[in-house]
């Protein structure tokens, strides 16, 4: 089973930024990235299966996106995306102050 979920917000933090807050959270370790599609960007595992977050600035709708990839056959995936979606708008997010949080569709 595979689920997908993305969030926009703002901050007034760059790239950068967000890299140096989100690893000195020490919650997870982020990697900064880039590729055609995002851009730079910079993403983290959020699960010892497959799973992880992901950060870019989406230019056209100018603001960043926060996304979730889980991947797993268990009997638990439910319980497990939450408690990964959980960490994301609970913890994560507030960490670099995102506001303005809202559920996006994702494309990736």
């Amino acid at each position: 089973m595979r689920r997908d979920a993305a969030f926009s917000f703002q901050s007034d933090h760059d790239m950068r930024s967000l890299l140096e807050i989100l690893n000195a959270t020490g919650t997870h370790h982020w990697i900064a990235r880039d590729n055609e599609n995002y851009g730079d960007y910079i993403s983290a595992l959020a699960h010892a299966d497959y799973g992880f977050y992901k950060v870019y600035y989406d230019d056209e709708s100018d603001e960043y996106c926060f996304t979730i990839r889980f991947t797993c056959e268990r009997s638990t995936f439910d319980d497990e995306y939450a408690e990964l979606e959980r960490i994301a708008l609970d913890e994560i997010l507030p960490s670099i102050k995102a506001r303005d949080i809202r559920e996006r569709s994702t494309w990736d």
